[in-house]
Order: structure tokens, then sequence, then C-alpha cells
């Protein structure tokens, strides 16, 4: 686990409207450090094997689908970036992680910046935007953003 110091002596990041460490806008370290504590302590028991993980979680088989291979947990891991610059990161950060419904929130996120930036139309078909086998069953042709 680490916290990246060098933004307590960086000039506060303009527009952030957090308090630093130095009460200054910017970076509140004092915060950061304790959600990367509280983050580092979240493992997940049962994770190392992920097909026992999976059929112990989810009763409805129906739901228990992945559309890639299953990957043994190793523990919480992640990173915390503000304004593209690495603020705190902690666990294992080259060892892929199943993220399950956390994939919501990425996906969600992901498609508000293409929004954003004139790359997403809502109206426009998924199906014409991405690619994945998932896609071509019958019943969903007409889904868009």
């Amino acid at each position: 686990m680490s916290v990246n110091e060098d933004f307590s002596r960086q000039p506060p990041l303009p527009g952030s409207g957090l308090a630093g460490d130095s009460g200054e806008p910017g970076i509140d370290l004092t915060a950061i450090r304790e959600a990367v504590r509280r983050q580092a302590q979240r493992v997940t028991t049962g994770i190392e094997d992920m097909a026992a993980y999976l059929s112990q979680q989810v009763a409805d088989e129906s739901h228990r689908e992945v559309t890639a291979p299953l990957l043994a947990g190793t523990g919480a891991s992640g990173v915390v970036r503000h304004q593209g610059r690495v603020v705190a990161e902690w666990g294992d950060l080259g060892t892929p992680e199943m993220l399950f419904s956390g994939t919501k929130s990425v996906v969600a996120t992901v498609a508000g910046v293409a929004f954003d930036r004139g790359l997403l139309a809502p109206d426009a078909l998924v199906s014409a935007t991405v690619r994945h086998p998932l896609l071509d069953r019958p019943g969903i042709e007409g889904i868009t953003w």
C-alpha cells in the first residue's frame, strides 16, 4: 500500500475542490490514506477457487455464465488517480481480477466519457459499436446505449 506523498509537496490541483493536508484546495491525503487502508483489507474469502466461489454465491445457474476465463482471485488491489496522476495504489496491480457487478460502473463511466467526447450516441445500437459473441443472440438486436 502506498500513497504518493509528492502530492503534499505539489501545488494544489486546480478545480478539484478538495482540501489537501495543507488545507489548500487539492488532494486530501489523510482521507486517501484511510480509504486505501480500508480497501486493502477488503479481501473476499474463497476467491482463490473462482468456480467454487461462484457456485456458492449464485444459486440460479442462468446467472453464473462467465464469458471469459475464470481467474483465481488474489485479494484487494486498486489505484486512485486524480487528473491523470497516481495518488495511491495497493495490492498486486499486475494481476487481472474478476470484476463481476463492478463492470456496470466501469462501462457506464466509459460510455459517459465517450458520450461527452461525441463518440457515442444514446440511440446507437450497442451491436453496432461493440463486438461480442453475446450480442449475436436473438432478442437483443434492438438494444441501444
